[in-house]
């Protein structure tokens, strides 16, 4: 599982990890749109 404080802080670190893995990195998008849904 991935710590959100680390999508938060670092989103294009972990779209890069996800692209170097073959997944796909728009998911850190869904993400963090989530997250601030929930966090307002």
């Amino acid at each position: 599982m991935i710590d959100i404080k680390l999508v938060r802080d670092e989103p294009d670190r972990v779209r890069a990890s996800q692209q170097a893995r073959g997944e796909d990195p728009g998911i850190v998008d869904a993400i963090l749109a989530a997250d601030e849904r929930r966090r307002s």
